[in-house]
């Protein structure tokens, strides 16, 4: 199966309680029996665990039971099960068999009732399944929808044996405040095609509150009006302010540049005022050195004068002929010998001193003169270095920072004009979505008119057809007799059969109408979705009791109505039903004898 769901077991489970079980297979399963072993309180437990808010009804040998199991598998082969209280509740979704489940908590919360705002509840979970979720139906004339609800889907796939015989339609419940809506679930099983693009009709009210909202939406368009006018942009194109972005882009990696180029400027700089310092320290040594040079410089001569007056005054003592000799240093008078020794190693020793004087006198000079050399050098050198500072200070204040400024300057004025073509955007973008609403506002009121005359008088029999024929289709293969054609009559919104309307026919006539009409619907809706199993209790109720009145069925009729529905190869159906199917077709269903005796099994409750 493409989509959908088969039902594998339905199980109750009590305190103390053996199970009460039931299972299925693909195909055709037949529950059949007498009365009173439980063939409609199944079908009363899979309509309540398939989101039924009628619970089972309380019979004396299921007292004791407390839960019902639902095990199912769907088209991609998950077995899936559904636990509720059989005293109400949501469900429990297990992602297991019934068998399984044991101590296994692990499970999803499904509530009962439907809601179209949340898909955690058992009507969204099956939809689901079936590959039909999120569908809309109508539900009144002026157009008003809601979503599809398994229940509608169940209403017309499970049939109990009081609604099988009924003479009223089998497609509608006859409550006038759903007729609308159970005729739109008919159509879009029929056709494939739900109420989704059907516009509500409005009340009055809803359009003068619309009109309302058009009037608020004009005036603010007028105020996006003045707001635009008032930015004084008369010459707008839709590239400018993507090439005022680009300016300003390229402003700034320009900027970025020149900030590189400011950092080497500026690093050179320091660079040379560090070096012309380091070069004026040098200077300041020198220059110290040089003053230093002086003072030993008058040293030296101070020690050249003494020495010479010294040797001076040896000669002159030496060329005296008489009278006292003084000693030229300490002046102590000199005895004749003695200080004519003493006067000579003076002289001598004097003269030699001199020489070395006059030695380093020498030296000395040729150290100043190197000094003013390396003096004069650092001056030069510093003078260079300042030269150079000013040409890099230059260099900076006009080519760097000028172009630096006035790059800046460019950029604030770009974005001036960038921030009002923003704003002008802005307001225009506004104005644009403000004009949408109002005229799709404006839109609905008349489209919703328009609906409201043209496509909420739609008729059943105006797509109803394919659903007819395949009835036909049905009942042909029953052999039903008089057969010509099956139409449909809109006034009772049921079938007729060879022109005569269904509720004139004897109750068997109905109930295999009715039935045929399941059997036709689950196989056009099954061709592009899933359709959940049908489920029908006692079609065939009349076929053999004496009791009839002329109402029952012919018997090949009943047999055939079984042959059909395993020869079409449905994906699930199930029908309770007192009398046993045909032993031809034994080997290809699923059938389930209740004997209400101890010979075999006894009835769906264990005894």
């Amino acid at each position: 199966m493409k989509n959908g769901f088969i039902i594998t077991e339905l199980r109750l489970m009590g305190p103390m309680m053996p199970p009460a079980f039931v299972k299925f297979s693909r195909g055709l399963n037949v529950i059949s029996g007498p009365s009173n072993t439980g063939k409609t309180y199944i079908f009363q437990c899979i309509n309540y665990m398939l989101g039924s808010s009628q619970r089972p009804k309380s019979i004396p040998v299921a007292s004791n039971y407390s839960h019902c199991y639902l095990e199912i598998l769907t088209h991609d082969d998950r077995i899936l099960t559904l636990k509720s209280d059989l005293r109400g509740g949501d469900f429990h979704l297990f992602e297991c068999a019934i068998d399984a489940i044991g101590n296994n908590r692990q499970h999803q919360a499904l509530h009962r009732k439907h809601d179209d705002k949340n898909t955690e509840n058992i009507s969204a979970f099956l939809l689901n399944l079936c590959g039909i979720s999120n569908k809309q139906i109508k539900i009144n004339a002026t157009g008003k929808k809601r979503g599809l609800s398994f229940s509608d889907l169940r209403k017309l796939q499970l049939i109990d044996e009081v609604r099988i015989i009924t003479d009223k339609s089998p497609l509608v419940t006859g409550q006038y405040t759903t007729e609308t809506a159970e005729k739109s679930v008919i159509k879009f099983l029929v056709t494939g095609n739900d109420d989704e693009a059907l516009i509500e009709a409005l009340s009055k009210d809803e359009i003068k509150h619309r009109k309302g909202k058009i009037e608020m939406l004009q005036e603010l368009i007028d105020e996006s009006d003045r707001q635009i006018n008032a930015i004084g942009i008369t010459d707008y194109e839709d590239d400018q302010l993507k090439k005022i972005e680009q300016s300003i882009s390229s402003l700034n990696e320009e900027l970025k540049n020149l900030s590189s180029i400011n950092d080497q400027l500026t690093q050179k700089k320091n660079v040379l005022e560090a070096t012309s310092i380091k070069e004026s320290n040098i200077k300041s040594d020198f220059q110290l050195t040089q003053a230093r040079s002086t003072i030993l410089a008058a040293q030296y001569e101070s020690d050249a004068l003494r020495l010479q007056g010294t040797i001076e005054a040896c000669q002159m003592l030496n060329e005296t002929n008489g009278g006292e000799k003084h000693c030229p240093v300490c002046n102590s008078v000199l005895d004749d010998k003695g200080s004519e020794i003493d006067l000579s190693e003076v002289l001598n020793a004097c003269s030699i001193e001199l020489q070395k004087l006059d030695f380093l006198r020498r030296e000395l000079t040729e150290s100043q003169a190197l000094l003013s050399g390396e003096i004069a050098e650092c001056d030069n050198n510093i003078k260079g270095y300042q030269a150079q500072i000013v040409e890099t200070d230059k260099e900076l204040e006009e080519v760097v920072t000028s172009k630096i400024n006035n790059n800046l300057a460019q950029i604030a004025q770009l974005q001036i004009t960038s921030n009002r073509l923003k704003k002008y955007e802005s307001l225009q973008q506004r104005k644009l979505e403000l004009l949408s609403s109002r005229d799709a506002i404006a839109s609905t009121i008349s489209k919703r008119r328009k609906s409201s005359k043209d496509g909420n008088a739609e008729s059943l029999s105006s797509f109803i057809y394919p659903l007819c024929e395949q009835v036909k289709k049905v009942l042909g293969a029953l052999k039903y007799p008089g057969l010509t054609n099956v139409s449909f009559n809109e006034s009772t919104l049921d079938f007729l059969i060879a022109g005569q309307d269904r509720e004139l026919s004897g109750k068997g006539f109905r109930a295999i109408v009715y039935a045929a009409f399941v059997i036709a619907l689950h196989q056009l809706v099954t061709e592009r979705h899933g359709m959940p199993v049908s489920i029908i209790d006692s079609p065939l109720v009349t076929y053999r009791k004496p009791d009839a009145d002329n109402e029952d069925i012919p018997i090949d009729m009943a047999m055939d109505f079984y042959r059909y529905i395993v020869a079409s190869e449905i994906e699930q159906v199930i029908i309770m039903e007192n009398e046993e199917p045909p032993t031809d077709i034994e080997q290809k269903i699923n059938h389930i004898i209740f004997t209400q005796s101890n010979d075999g099994r006894y009835g769906f409750i264990p005894t």
